[in-house]
């Protein structure tokens, strides 16, 4: 009966609930159905490409693409686009967001399909649970879950996530479930893929323990969230944007996700003189863990089965904090030229010998490999740009490092403009003032860096 009362719930009269949204809800739909803590504003990126002149028929890629807030903007306006990001997740949400050809009625029939695997798989637990108690055999909140046969389910139990609160045993066991049978039922990749862009936008906001500000933290625990009534409504909200999008725009252009490093790889895959802008944000030199911000959507998607897999993606990223430093890392050689970096260095070296945390002595050295990464970056950068094309790098002053402060902007214009990169700085672009984790404001600013490739 509880699952006959589930089906009834949640199946039935789904396709008649898609609206006619306006313009202005459908575009805020498809950006806002994954809230990235340290995404770009998209209306940002709508005055990035008027500044620059972007027109249809051009080419632009973001190097750091996140989860895809250019590329979706250049897609909308028929400008073809490539995105390249190092962190598996972003990288299937912003292709998610890009599908703007899913099939409508094919994916709210497939949303029928996976609520009934979700709600006779969730029966199924209750029954082996139940009868496990029957027989007096008593189970802690935290291993729920093995029932599970899933692999995120038990490293959501490894990794500790569920001991220290990230997510309620019981919301944890309905998420994992939600998961599986999306999985295991939906055979169409981009509808497979549209799922769990609905799904894991709803991860931090509505059914984890965790919020952002703007660093991931625990809030107050909930002991049960209605999982499956959430993701089933997230689904038909963006499927009415995209809806709405697809017929607004009679030609889609081309918008490519590529999963990589653009350090020492992606981009070198673009063919050279192909490309006539670049419009990204990369990472800046600070403690902001790239990967613990979606640790708990790498884990749901299987993307992190294990702390091999988390090592694999953190060596991917950019070197901006300590948590990604290793020892092999070897990209401050490339900056010893460059008297700004060094003694930027040398002074936080000087302090972290007053420090006894292990952590606070790789601040200097993370300094050196992040700006040398970036050397390496815009090289490569140079390389696949068109003579005359302009860059937009959205970079932020940082002060992370014992208060340190790190003139991001104006250290990467003066290493593009060296003769290994061949870039001039024609543009730097006061945004605004940058907040801490505390609110207060401080005197580090934002700024766009836009820089032009030398004829």
């Amino acid at each position: 009966m509880q699952l006959e009362a589930t089906i009834t719930k949640f199946c039935p009269v789904i396709a008649l609930h898609i609206r006619h949204p306006s313009t202005k809800y459908r575009l805020a739909a498809v950006h806002q159905a994954y809230d990235f803590a340290l995404s770009f504003d998209n209306k940002l990126v709508i005055d990035i490409l008027a500044r620059l002149g972007v027109t249809e028929g051009k080419v632009v890629v973001d190097p750091f693409c996140g989860t895809g807030t250019t590329l979706v903007e250049c897609k909308r306006r028929g400008i073809r686009s490539i995105g390249i990001d190092a962190n598996p997740v972003c990288v299937l949400i912003a292709k998610a967001k890009l599908d703007w050809d899913i099939p409508i009625a094919g994916t709210t029939n497939e949303l029928t399909e996976v609520v009934i695997s979700y709600a006779r798989r969730f029966s199924a637990y209750a029954k082996k649970y139940n009868s496990a108690r029957k027989r007096k055999k008593k189970y802690p909140p935290s291993q729920h879950i093995p029932f599970v046969r899933s692999t995120s389910g038990k490293y959501l139990i490894e990794s500790g996530m569920l001991k220290r609160g990230w997510l309620s045993p019981r919301v944890a066991l309905k998420t994992v479930l939600l998961v599986e049978a999306i999985n295991e039922r939906v055979q169409d990749s981009k509808i497979r893929r549209f799922f769990l862009l609905s799904l894991l936008g709803l991860v931090v906001p509505s059914i984890s323990n965790m919020r952002y500000g703007p660093e991931i933290y625990r809030a107050t625990r909930r002991r049960d969230v209605d999982v499956i009534k959430l993701f089933r409504e997230r689904v038909i909200e963006n499927l009415d944007a995209v809806r709405a999008l697809r017929t607004s725009i009679k030609v889609q252009p081309s918008a490519k996700v590529v999963l990589g490093d653009s350090v020492n790889g992606a981009i070198e895959k673009l063919g050279k003189n192909s490309v006539d802008f670049v419009i990204t944000s990369p990472p800046y030199p600070s403690e902001h863990d790239y990967t613990r911000l979606t640790r708990l959507e790498l884990v749901l998607t299987s993307f992190v089965k294990d702390k091999h897999d988390l090592r694999a993606i953190k060596k991917r990223l950019l070197r901006c904090c300590t948590r990604n430093i290793y020892a092999e890392d070897n990209n401050e050689q490339y900056v010893k030229r460059f008297p700004s970096v060094q003694k930027l260095i040398k002074e936080i070296d000087a302090k972290a010998k007053k420090r006894s945390h292990g952590f606070a002595r790789l601040y200097g050295r993370v300094t050196g490999e992040y700006f040398g990464g970036m050397l390496l970056h815009l090289k490569k950068v140079s390389r696949v740009l068109r003579p005359g094309a302009l860059c937009a790098y959205v970079v932020g002053d940082q002060a992370s490092f014992f208060s340190v402060q790190i003139k991001t902007a104006d250290i990467l214009a003066r290493i593009a403009s060296s003769e290994q990169c061949g870039l001039k700085k024609v543009g730097l672009v006061r945004l605004g003032s940058l907040r801490g984790t505390t609110g207060r404001r401080r005197e580090n600013f934002e700024w766009l860096l836009i820089l032009e490739k030398e004829s």
